[in-house]
């Protein structure tokens, strides 16, 4: 993000993707508006290991949303507590979450955003939940949901899967 930054601030007339994934070969998958999000961060009052601490938070609340989705079903047994800290596990050992830490800050903002959204939906606050699942797509185009129902509240997120 930073190098793609770096070429579009130095040169802004040239084209960004053919310069940073085909000369330089770097992996660049994200829209161009994505790099005003890596710029404002750039900007915080933060040390090198916070952007790394903020990704971490990311994925630690995005562990907790997931607990609380678990309790909210109801259909599991066990006590609360259990429940929580099973979700929370589950969370922290699934590969897109962990595979979004390793790909840095947007990822895991990403997959919170997508967490909180499902939350919301599931808490019957639709609009809210429409508009947690659009922001990922500012950022990157290849996240989005599709309805996957005959009129039913039934979504996929398609991330990466053949269309």
């Amino acid at each position: 993000m930073h190098v793609a930054l770096d070429v579009a601030r130095r040169e802004p007339a040239r084209p960004l993707y053919s310069e940073v994934f085909l000369r330089r070969h770097i992996r660049f998958p994200y829209a161009p508006p994505s790099l005003l999000l890596t710029a404002a961060v750039e900007r915080l009052p933060v040390s090198a290991s916070g952007p790394e601490r903020l990704s971490w938070l990311a994925v630690l609340a995005t562990a907790a949303v997931v607990a609380r989705l678990f309790r909210q079903s109801g259909g599991a047994g066990g006590g609360t507590l259990s429940i929580s800290l099973l979700a929370a596990g589950f969370t922290l050992t699934f590969y897109p979450i962990v595979k979004g830490f390793t790909l840095g800050q947007i990822q895991t903002a990403i997959n919170l955003l997508l967490a909180v959204a499902l939350l919301q939906w599931v808490d019957g606050r639709t609009g809210a939940a429409g508009v947690l699942a659009a922001l990922p797509c500012l950022v990157k185009p290849s996240t989005h949901l599709s309805s996957c129902g005959r009129g039913a509240p039934r979504v996929a997120l398609l991330d990466g899967v053949p269309r």
